[in-house]
């Protein structure tokens, strides 16, 4: 006879056909734990760009990279899953069981389509400032990355607190320039977001940590190449400013603090790497360059090394070429029990 869990899994299966292509303007929240940081009090927040049908990764990931116990002790995490909507009835029926057990769904009104993971990010971002602001440091995955936790915050912690020229004093112009755009009211309770943050010995302020993408060509319509925007984005410009590869992003929280912000003057557009890129531009982000160190498009032989390797693992974090194919390989042989890190 199978569990509850195991039917929820096919009945997420069962539907994946179900979910078509839709747009909404609102992001309003459908299912959200707005009391988990209050509880769990995390210095990290890990947040995961995932598809809503995707169960069984989000199980390998609780089990390798969520796991409270493959962090550091004297760190604590909290871990949400943002995902969108799909026109199925039974999809979301799984889901809000998926949520009941445990807690760290993060779905909001968009549809669930390639096209709408800005929606996504915004989401994600917008929850994250509102109601886990004490935490310190903020971590975007994709859900095909595999990192060991203990290696990679020691790295980024280590990446994120180096000396830099561009601190509070940067910001604070930034805002003063911008004042004529953000509301007085926004203004006052920006900067009593910010001065309300704890010391922090994970980041810098106004930081952020990525493998960063530069000289990257707007592509247009008539260009008929791939990924393309209008013409109404970013008008005069031919190049993207630089941007980060979205599938690992650690943000300083003032920075999520100030995007949060940004976002209802600063039109989106599809892309979301792009789109958030534009906005470290305008904030005038230390971008931390750790491309040596995010492995993009890896192959799946790395899957060892980045789970067991520990301390002596060069990278921070690895981006899985065939991600999902190798994930599902990975949950239905219960490969990753074997794989589980000595918690001692």
């Amino acid at each position: 006879m199978k569990s509850l869990y195991e039917l929820a899994v096919l009945l997420i299966l069962s539907v994946a056909q179900q979910c078509v292509q839709s747009y909404s303007s609102s992001y309003k929240y459908i299912m959200a734990d707005f009391k988990r940081c209050q509880r769990e009090k995390p210095d990290v927040v890990l947040w995961v760009q995932g598809r809503l049908l995707d169960q069984q990764r989000r199980a390998v990931i609780r089990e390798l990279l969520a796991n409270k116990r493959a962090w550091p002790k004297d760190i604590r995490v909290t871990t949400f899953f943002a995902v969108g909507m799909c026109n199925s009835r039974k999809a979301h029926v799984s889901l809000q069981y998926e949520f009941e057990v445990f807690k760290d769904i993060l779905q909001n009104d968009y549809h669930e389509h390639y096209e709408n993971q800005t929606a996504k990010m915004i989401s994600a971002i917008t929850f994250i400032a509102d109601y886990c602001s004490h935490s310190k440091l903020a971590i975007r995955i994709d859900d095909d990355v595999l990192f060991h936790p203990a290696t990679m915050i020691r790295k980024v912690m280590g990446m994120m607190t180096k000396k830099s020229k561009n601190t509070y004093d940067e910001a604070e112009d930034y805002h003063s320039q911008r004042r004529y755009e953000l509301s007085s009211n926004r203004i006052s309770r920006l900067y009593k977001s910010l001065a309300s943050l704890p010391s922090n010995r994970f980041t810098n302020p106004n930081t952020i940590l990525c493998h960063i993408l530069s000289n990257r060509t707007i592509i247009r319509p008539d260009m008929n190449r791939p990924y393309p925007v209008k013409y109404s984005v970013l008008v005069t410009e031919s190049i993207y400013p630089d941007f980060c590869a979205g599938f690992f992003i650690a943000i300083s929280m003032d920075v999520m603090i100030k995007l949060r912000e940004l976002f209802a003057v600063e039109p989106p557009f599809w892309i979301d790497d792009s789109y958030l890129g534009v906005l470290q531009k305008r904030i005038k982000t230390v971008n931390v360059n750790a491309n040596k160190f995010l492995l993009f498009d890896a192959p799946e032989n790395n899957l060892r090394n980045a789970i067991s390797a520990g301390t002596n693992m060069d990278a921070i974090a690895i981006h899985l070429t065939q991600g999902p194919a190798y994930y599902s390989q990975l949950a239905k042989a219960n490969v990753y029990k074997e794989l589980r890190y000595d918690y001692q």
